[in-house]
């Protein structure tokens, strides 16, 4: 690519930056549509596998491992291709070269730390709800 996209050289304005973000988008469409595709796909696995094996996708604490299996693979994978969608595209708005293989290195790397951080998150979250009352059990109940 002969020209970057970012960062800009001076202060720009609210219009400036949505022409950049069309840019941005114009430049990353080719190739980080079949990854957004891959994506998409595979976050609807657990709900294909639910379908094919004769059962109504719901959302519930009741379920078995081999459906939270799924879902939990689905999403780890799922985290991982937007993850190389997001390093191509910032390759791409910076003017670097940028591998398939090479992004979702990058995206193994934060993966771990990535996890960490959602489940601490989780967990102040549901921590800062039950003193309100708000519990598994209320939520569960909804």
């Amino acid at each position: 690519m002969s020209s970057t996209i970012l960062p800009f050289q001076r202060p720009v304005s609210a219009g400036e930056v949505l022409d950049t973000g069309f840019r941005l988008f114009k430049a990353s469409l080719v190739r980080c549509l079949p990854l957004s595709l891959a994506a998409v796909v595979m976050g609807q696995l657990p709900t294909v596998y639910t379908l094919a094996s004769g059962r109504r996708p719901s959302v519930s604490l009741d379920t078995n491992p081999a459906d939270l299996a799924l879902v939990i693979v689905a999403g780890l994978a799922n985290v991982l291709l937007w993850g190389a969608i997001l390093l191509r595209q910032r390759a791409i708005a910076y003017g670097q070269a940028s591998t398939l293989p090479a992004d979702l290195r990058r995206v193994l790397s934060l993966l771990v730390p990535s996890i960490a951080m959602a489940l601490l998150s989780v967990l102040a979250i549901v921590q800062s709800l039950e003193p309100a009352g708000v519990g598994a059990r209320s939520v569960a109940e909804c």
